[in-house]
């Protein structure tokens, strides 16, 4: 009996484990790709344009990854019930049942590939409409394309 409680103590203490690191490696791939970045107060208003084209196409790529990888995690984790519930029976499949838990540890990395690109793209492109924000002046009006400012 106590060889067993230490074994689940052990499994415990590693699935602790194992669950801090990917934290840590996720807060790590997020700030490391923050730190490369390029200061955008010296581009000009078409370069920033540009740039948020591109952030946003970012944030498009990081959603599809994460959405991507849930869906297929739920596909292949509704698959490995169904073969769990026929092995029940005794007329489970041994073979779908292994590639849906295969599929469902590589859905994993797109899930984990795609909350730091999202979270990336995201920070960019707030980044940016800050910058952007200074080429929009009060006081200025448009009317047709003939635009009249007001300065005091």
């Amino acid at each position: 009996m106590k060889k067993t409680q230490n074994q689940f103590t052990k499994a415990n203490l590693m699935n602790r484990l194992i669950s801090i690191c990917i934290m840590v490696f996720l807060t790590v791939m997020c700030n490391a790709q923050e730190k490369n970045k390029s200061k955008y107060s010296g581009l000009n208003q078409d370069q920033l344009n540009l740039a948020l084209t591109k952030s946003k196409n970012t944030i498009i790529v990081g959603k599809t990854l994460t959405f991507v990888g849930l869906g297929v995690a739920l596909t292949a984790t509704t698959i490995l019930m169904v073969e769990g519930f026929k092995a029940i029976e005794g007329e489970g499949n041994s073979k779908t049942a292994e590639t849906a838990a295969y599929v469902l540890f590589s859905s994993g990395f797109l899930v984990y590939a795609g909350i730091p690109v999202w979270i990336v793209g995201a920070n960019k492109k707030k980044n940016i409409q800050l910058e952007l924000a200074k080429f929009k002046t009060p006081g200025t009006g448009s009317i047709y394309g003939v635009g009249v400012k007001i300065n005091f």
